[in-house]
């Protein structure tokens, strides 16, 4: 027992399963003991919140997303993601950090549903940034996000999966 990867003995494991917490808290919990991190040959990391700030902390941080998928629960979808460190440096877009190109590869029934959650959320938040005189900055990011997202959910519409370029 203890705090996040720190009563794990190096090699010890060769899987580990962070669940049930925000991506921040994942993240912070990964970085705190990265050099366990890494030798972890399978991360399986289940965000319930801010899976995008997961993601681009795995991609900056040279590991890989072997695998992604969604689950849903009380109609909540939530994304596992299962991750190696690699030690390539990753070219992602933005939009990968929101969906990975794993996720788009697998083609996941839930991935429409996905999709609609991540719209309605970023359009909320744009909706209230405006309102407001700070952070005002942040909704051209915002925005970039919620087009592609749109663009993605047509092209789920015409039964069409979407894969970014890097």
């Amino acid at each position: 027992l203890g705090n996040g990867l720190e009563p794990i003995i190096l090699d010890e494991f060769d899987t580990v399963i962070v669940a049930g917490m925000g991506g921040c808290l994942i993240t912070e919990i990964l970085e705190n003991k990265i050099d366990k991190a890494k030798s972890i040959k399978n991360l399986i990391l289940q965000p319930m919140n801010s899976a995008e700030v997961l993601r681009e902390w795995l991609y900056n941080n040279r590991f890989k997303i072997i695998d992604e998928k969604l689950v849903i629960e009380r109609e909540k979808v939530y994304t596992m993601i299962r991750a190696t460190f690699d030690d390539k440096i990753k070219n992602y877009n933005l939009i990968d950090c929101y969906l990975s190109k794993s996720l788009l590869e697998n083609k996941d029934p839930l991935m429409k549903k996905y999709v609609m959650k991540l719209i309605t959320k970023y359009d909320k938040i744009i909706n209230g940034l405006q309102k407001s005189r700070y952070m005002y900055y942040k909704i051209n990011e915002y925005k970039y996000i919620l087009n592609d997202l749109k663009k993605i959910n047509e092209k789920l519409d015409c039964g069409e999966f979407y894969l970014w370029q890097s």
